[in-house]
């Protein structure tokens, strides 16, 4: 796998798990869909920093509200 196609998999694969605990979040306690909604905002900063670190426009600022 190369470069790019390997910083592609990553990417998706931040954004998958972000949204799957963002959805997820909202059938639980507030508690923890607290947890997880906090948990997916650290997975897409992470994500913003691998897309900047690699190379790739990200599609929107992690800070941008």
């Amino acid at each position: 796998m190369n470069r790019t196609a390997s910083a592609t998999a990553s990417t998706n694969a931040l954004r998958s798990r972000a949204e799957s605990l963002r959805s997820r979040s909202s059938s639980l306690n507030p508690v923890l869909a607290s947890t997880y909604q906090r948990r997916a905002c650290e997975l897409e900063l992470e994500l913003w920093v691998h897309e900047v670190r690699c190379g790739i426009r990200p599609i929107d600022p992690p800070l941008a509200a």
